[in-house]
């Protein structure tokens, strides 16, 4: 009973705090101010009850448990000048388990973007810093399943885009990472990237273009070194239903040559909305508080064919995989997601999310989903 209060109890904890003023999304604020406004601010709140299928990350020893999840979030953007915007994404959660609280974290995210950009020559330059820190509960499992996922990494990324005649947009960019692990230094590791992609727009109905990037990786604790060439193309629909698809090759070779490593990665993007409230017109193109769609569909899918013949639990990569928050990565992953809007500030959602190594040369099989259900306050 004790571990049921403590579970209710931090969901109540959540709705409590609807009212406090917090975070944004990237897609809920347009990147130009409306004429005249030099401050745009958006903030919300969500909690919800979820299931997780495999709570250790495991190969084989699943362990399922229900979690309760917070989310905080507050995005904003300040426009000093026509030329500046400074901006911020702040995210701050947490996930309490049921009966696994060796796994709750605690989890915290800032952004802060700097844009510069001169209309007349059709060029805009950006520096966007962020940091990320995950600390989760110290408690072991009695199977000792659980190794700790504590983190803190720090990114800064560079780019500019260029306006180019014909509808063109090319966009140089480059950064750095540096990801500290802290339970094991082994995982830990410093990393640079540079690459360039073109863009262009056809009839403000269709997108298609490429991109190159290649990135080095020094792990701190070894003299392994890891360099990376990744080509991809794409192209998106642009209008509503929104559709999105990506090929990318990966071609990844180690100074350690067990972790050297190809991948082919398909991913897509499908969203729609339909439902009209006070038959207003929907549109994914507006603010989402104040559209009139009733409901949204999300659908998110990637499949990767790789050859990494070394991921596994119980060897020291597949560990780094499992517990470095590297999912999306390193595994097939499909999302599902339902918005219901009833009225302005309010929207209640329904998730699943699958991840699962089918079709990679992995022997042994992996697969973990979720099944969530929340509400969320916009403000």
């Amino acid at each position: 009973m004790g571990r049921i209060r403590d579970f209710l109890g931090f969901v109540a904890k959540g709705l409590v705090v609807v009212y406090v003023p917090l975070v944004y999304s990237q897609e809920e604020i347009s990147p130009h101010p409306q004429k005249g406004l030099t401050f745009q601010n958006q903030n919300s709140i969500q909690a919800g009850v979820e299931y997780d299928s495999n709570v250790f990350k495991t190969f084989g020893q699943n362990q399922e448990d229900f979690l309760a999840r917070i989310l905080l979030k507050s995005q904003g953007t300040f426009f000093p000048s026509s030329e500046w915007r400074i901006g911020w994404d702040y995210q701050g959660g947490g996930k309490k388990y049921l009966d696994h609280d060796e796994q709750d974290t605690l989890i915290q995210f800032i952004e802060l973007p700097i844009s510069w950009g001169e209309p007349s020559t059709g060029i805009e330059v950006s520096f966007i810093p962020d940091i990320k820190y995950q600390k989760e509960r110290n408690n072991v499992d009695i199977n000792s399943l659980d190794i700790n996922e504590d983190f803190l990494s720090a990114t800064g990324k560079l780019l500019a885009r260029i306006s180019l005649p014909h509808r063109l947009q090319l966009e140089p960019s480059g950064g750095f990472t540096y990801f500290h692990f802290d339970p094991t230094q082994t995982f830990s590791f410093s990393r640079e990237w540079g690459g360039v992609s073109i863009y262009k727009t056809v009839y403000h109905l269709v997108g298609i273009g490429s991109q190159y990037t290649y990135s080095r990786q020094q792990f701190q604790e070894s003299s392994r070194e890891d360099r990376e060439h990744q080509i991809s193309a794409f192209v998106q629909y642009l209008k509503v239903p929104f559709f999105s698809a990506r090929y990318t090759f990966q071609d990844s070779e180690s100074s350690d040559r067990t972790f050297t490593f190809t991948n082919h990665r398909i991913s897509f993007l499908l969203s729609m909305i339909f439902g009209h409230r006070n038959g207003g017109k929907a549109s994914l193109e507006s603010d989402p508080i104040n559209s009139s769609a009733l409901f949204a569909l999300h659908l998110l899918g990637t499949l990767q064919l790789k050859r990494f013949p070394s991921v596994f639990d119980f060897t020291q990569e597949g560990q780094r995989f499992l517990l470095t928050g590297s999912e999306d990565d390193n595994f097939n992953s499909f999302l599902a997601k339902m918005s219901y809007h009833p009225f302005n500030p309010i929207t209640f959602e329904v998730k699943y999310t699958r991840y699962s190594n089918e079709l990679s040369s992995q022997q042994d099989s992996f697969g973990r989903y979720f099944l969530y259900g929340g509400v969320r306050f916009s403000f």
